[in-house]
């Protein structure tokens, strides 16, 4: 991610953060450019745990794992003491409140062009929702794509049913996860402690 990705994403957060929230991003340095495939998902999760390891040393109060596709998040939370959010998990738990079919809208093209042209990016992304909302009587949709960030609220309004961003829903989940001071459980996520070293 260029200084300008990560300019574009921090504005769009900080303008829906709560007033005491401080949002830091930790770029990796290795992995692939993009998660689109299972290899990909795989390639990232060494870089995730680095970096989610770093923000709780740091200090963070919670950390989120910028993929729609929640690399990681499982090692993750069995790595640290912080909450660690991954936003497919984060829009379904908002999703079940606000209808009964939830369905995830998939990137109308590659991760890596969902910026390039954003017009061209939301006429693409209404018709396949439309598509979507046709085939699967979906009555609220997840944008399936970190890249997609910025999107939702325009697209709810054109299609008439609540999108959620999950960008947006990953960070109301960490804040109120670190504004209740609840941590993930051990009975799930034990600590990472083996035995045999």
């Amino acid at each position: 991610m260029n200084e300008d990705g990560l300019a574009e994403r921090v504005k769009v957060l900080n303008s829906i953060k709560r007033p005491d929230t401080v949002i830091e991003f930790y770029r990796s340095v290795s992995g692939p450019p993009a998660i689109e495939t299972r290899v990909d998902h795989d390639l990232a999760v060494p870089e995730i745990l680095r970096l989610v390891k770093e923000a709780e040393n740091k200090g963070s109060d919670a950390a989120i794992i910028w993929c729609a596709g929640d690399p990681g998040l499982e090692s993750s939370r069995e790595l640290v003491d912080i909450p660690v959010v991954g936003p497919r998990q984060a829009s379904f738990s908002i999703a079940m409140n606000l209808g009964s079919n939830p369905t995830v809208l998939p990137p109308p093209l590659p991760v890596l062009e969902l910026r390039k042209d954003l017009e061209k990016t939301m006429r693409l992304a209404e018709k396949a929702a439309r598509d979507l909302m046709r085939s699967s009587n979906s009555d609220v949709l997840i944008l399936g794509c970190m890249g997609l960030f910025g999107l939702a609220r325009k697209l709810s309004i054109n299609l008439g049913i609540p999108v959620i961003d999950p960008a947006e829903a990953a960070l109301s989940m960490a804040e109120t996860l670190a504004h209740l001071k609840l941590r993930h459980s051990r009975l799930t996520y034990p600590k990472y402690e083996p035995p045999s070293r």
